[in-house]
């Protein structure tokens, strides 16, 4: 199973990429699990508890903590997790 975890602190963004992403995940030979977020300090909580993510979709730009920043702070956490920026 893949894990990803989509963050962005606007809802529609978070919606279109869950929706491209379950779109794409149809070809894929293995299962993916995606958890949405609308705070970067909801995410960084949750992989500092122990979640953990194959994949992350950040923006770039989010009021609490951007994207550069969350990715370096889950990238200690999570070193083999790839990450895309939007």
């Amino acid at each position: 199973m893949i894990r990803i975890a989509v963050c962005d602190d606007e809802h529609c963004f978070v919606a279109q990429i869950h929706t491209i992403l379950t779109s794409q995940a149809k070809s894929l030979p293995c299962a993916i699990h995606i958890s949405t977020y609308l705070s970067s300090s909801q995410l960084l909580y949750d992989v500092e508890e122990g979640r953990h993510f194959d994949l992350l979709f950040l923006d770039i730009e989010m009021p609490e903590n951007n994207g550069m920043n969350l990715a370096s702070a889950i990238g200690k956490l999570l070193p083999l997790a790839l990450t895309v920026f939007f």
